[in-house]
């Protein structure tokens, strides 16, 4: 069963209580294996051109204010030999219309950019190009940045295909992602279970120069939408700021 899940290009699987049989044995060529298994990660393609919509549900950290909603939108298509995801929220009274583009190309690093504007329409010339730590900045607001909606942590130079474990049910590769040196905006390095069989992400921790858990990524849910199976929710918990995200999907009837 392959999951579709076009908000981070990768599917995300694994849904059980977590099960860890026996302790898992660690890779002697750990440093390879990561890089090849990443390499074909990043050969991936989409299928199809996609289109979802849903709703971030932001709940700050305690005594920041109330939990808040935005409709936010999301377009997975091909052109001229790459894909776009298109990562768009609705004006709110609390909240400008913000667009994200993530521009992938196979073999090649990702492309960013951001336009956002108080008014309901954004034209294209308001995108900016992003880089460095601006990729470490929220999206929207939320607890998603804008690098793990691309997940920029794949394109790190270091990867490392520490062992294979049971993990929330799943069969996983377990691999540790290591930023750039001299990165220490934001977080550094990613610990991520990738489902064996599709490459989907079961289950990820970031943590920052210093070692400290940064953020948890999960997903929550799964539906069979038109005869294929769809995320019904992500989960993002912030663990230096207490705030959460979940990014639920509406699917029409």
């Amino acid at each position: 069963m392959k999951l579709q899940f076009a908000l981070l290009l990768l599917p995300f699987l694994g849904l059980g209580a977590a099960s860890r049989a026996e302790a898992p044995k660690p890779n002697p060529n750990a440093d390879a294996d990561g890089q090849a298994l990443v390499t074909q990660l990043l050969a991936q393609e989409p299928a199809q051109n996609l289109t979802n919509r849903g709703v971030l549900n932001l709940r700050p950290a305690r005594g920041k204010g109330p939990a808040s909603e935005v409709p936010v939108s999301f377009r997975l298509f091909a052109t001229d030999g790459q894909w776009q995801s298109v990562y768009e929220t609705a004006p709110t009274n609390q909240a400008a219309r913000v667009r994200l583009t993530v521009i992938r190309k196979a073999g090649g690093a990702n492309e960013y950019r951001l336009a956002e504007t108080t008014n309901h329409a954004i034209l294209a010339a308001a995108d900016k190009l992003l880089t460095g730590a601006e990729l470490m900045t929220p999206f929207a607001g939320s607890d998603f940045w804008v690098a793990d909606l691309g997940l920029e942590f794949l394109h790190w130079p270091t990867q490392r295909l520490l062992t294979k474990e049971m993990t929330r049910g799943q069969s996983c590769n377990v691999l540790e992602s290591l930023a750039p040196a001299g990165q220490t905006n934001g977080y550094v390095r990613v610990k991520s279970w990738l489902d064996i069989d599709t490459g989907g992400v079961v289950y990820a921790e970031a943590f920052d120069a210093n070692g400290t858990l940064v953020k948890e990524f999960a997903p929550k849910g799964i539906t069979k939408v038109e005869g294929r199976w769809e995320l019904e929710e992500m989960q993002i918990n912030n663990r230096q700021t207490g705030s959460r995200t979940r990014l639920r999907f509406i699917f029409d009837e």
